[in-house]
């Protein structure tokens, strides 16, 4: 099998393990993904993979074109990252992703400056939470919440992330008019069973919506539908949202900057980089909480209080 594009198919459909989704990787038909693998499995006289209910599998042939197509796919892209570090101007493409709270937050508002400043260099976002985007060769840079990054990235630690509680202010006062209705907290999709924040704090509220991102679960708290625990980079910075009990924010993993080590040396990326960190460590207390925190004493008596029970 010596056409790239061999192994190119081979790898979308074991990646998406059917031929409806591999069509969508590959921005082609349905019917052009069945006729390539039928087409390299008669060459080949072998089968490639198993039609079974739950999706396709690799057969032993398979893996074995599988392991040769993920080598060729990695050297590809590793040449191509090397031969994109040799430019030395500050101009071209830069590929960012980081979470999405992070994005809409932190970085877009103030991505201005930095056009300013380098307006030949096109930086290119993604907000994606998935360190294999850069391991995969999907993003030149990225800034991750982790408490263990990847083996084979490069790059450093930020700041430490703490979480705490928050709630609508609209929601402590309506509360307030009403003491003895039940709390609502708001929940994660991705998460079973209650919290433990609230099993331990507010063992008799309701569960109220669950959301999957940051940036919903912001919306929500915004919208004065329950406690919601969120980082303080997000909370303490919204006049809209006040901590609630137990108030002391606490720490969640570290914010680091990773990069893929080719592109290290690319004049774009550092600045970039650099960039970034500025923009991080400025605001260092409010990601670890401090900011908030200085306040616990005027938080303990404000309108519409929330008190563990």
């Amino acid at each position: 099998m010596n056409n790239w594009d061999d192994y190119r198919f081979l790898l979308a459909i074991n990646e998406a393990k059917n031929i409806s989704r591999a069509a969508r990787i590959l921005n082609v038909n349905h019917g052009t993904v069945s006729r390539r693998l039928a087409a390299l499995e008669e060459r080949l006289g072998a089968v490639m993979f198993e039609r079974n209910p739950d999706g396709y599998e690799l057969t032993e042939a398979g893996l074995v074109m599988i392991s040769a197509a993920t080598t060729m796919k990695t050297a590809l892209n590793d040449a191509d990252q090397i031969v994109r570090a040799s430019d030395k101007r500050l101009s071209g493409e830069v590929t960012f992703s980081a979470p999405e709270y992070l994005l809409l937050t932190v970085i877009l508002p103030r991505m201005q400056a930095f056009h300013d400043e380098y307006p030949d260099i096109m930086v290119n976002f993604d907000s994606d939470d998935q360190i294999v985007s850069i391991k995969k060769h999907n993003a030149d840079i990225a800034l991750r919440v982790t408490a263990d990054p990847a083996e084979g990235l490069v790059g450093r630690r930020l700041v430490a992330r703490h979480l705490a509680l928050y709630a609508a202010r609209t929601y402590l006062d309506a509360r307030q008019m009403n003491i003895e209705k039940p709390h609502r907290w708001i929940g994660r999709t991705n998460t079973k069973g209650r919290p433990d924040w609230v099993k331990r704090f507010y063992p008799d509220a309701k569960t109220g919506p669950r959301v999957k991102s940051n940036a919903a679960m912001h919306t929500a708290a915004q919208a004065g539908m329950g406690i919601a625990q969120l980082p303080c980079r997000i909370g303490d910075d919204d006049e809209m949202l006040q901590r609630v009990a137990p108030f002391q924010s606490v720490k969640d993993r570290d914010l680091w900057i990773l990069y893929n080590p080719n592109m290290r040396q690319t004049p774009r990326l550092q600045v970039f980089a650099k960039f970034l960190s500025t923009l991080i460590l400025n605001d260092k207390n409010l990601f670890d909480g401090t900011h908030g925190d200085s306040f616990i004493g005027h938080l303990t008596k404000p309108t519409g209080t929330v008190t563990s029970r």
